[in-house]
């Protein structure tokens, strides 16, 4: 019996008794799922996005954020601006993986980030491989037929 009542306290957080989130999974953010999993409590601010339109190899661009801090949580997304991998025109992909703070470069893609600016820096060559809409088989964006918006979040 002992032992039981050694967890009892763990209970309310994981969120029986009305705690804060259900034990279950989650898969967005607006119901305590990826955000909630990485540990950010409370709401998040957006700041002022950076926009890409088009994307373009070989280029930098930076946009002051006016977070005043450092964002901590950057999301992105990809818009179709001309059809190609069986994506129509105003299709949006969601691409915050590319953003994740891991310290490496994707595909010849870096985002900076600081507590004034979001530097996006894109390498020479740039032409991510990404998965056909219909067939599923793995062809390389156009980056000029792509928008890129990156907006950046902070923690309140």
């Amino acid at each position: 019996m002992t032992r039981l009542l050694d967890f009892l306290w763990l209970l309310p957080l994981l969120g029986y008794f009305g705690g804060a989130n259900p034990p279950h999974g989650h898969t967005s953010s607006s119901d305590g799922g990826l955000l909630s999993a990485v540990n950010l409590p409370g709401s998040l601010t957006a700041g002022t996005p950076l926009v890409k339109n088009p994307l373009a190899a070989s280029t930098s661009t930076t946009t002051a954020h006016g977070l005043a801090v450092r964002p901590t949580v950057l999301t992105g997304e990809l818009e179709c601006l001309t059809a190609e991998l069986n994506y129509s025109i105003g299709d949006i992909v969601d691409v915050s993986h590319w953003l994740a703070d891991t310290g490496a470069a994707i595909g010849n893609l870096l985002m900076l980030k600081d507590a004034t600016n979001l530097t996006l820096i894109i390498g020479a060559g740039f032409a991510p491989g990404f998965p056909n809409k219909t067939t599923f088989a793995v062809g390389n964006l156009t980056p000029g037929f792509w928008k890129l918006t990156v907006t950046p979040h902070k923690k309140n």
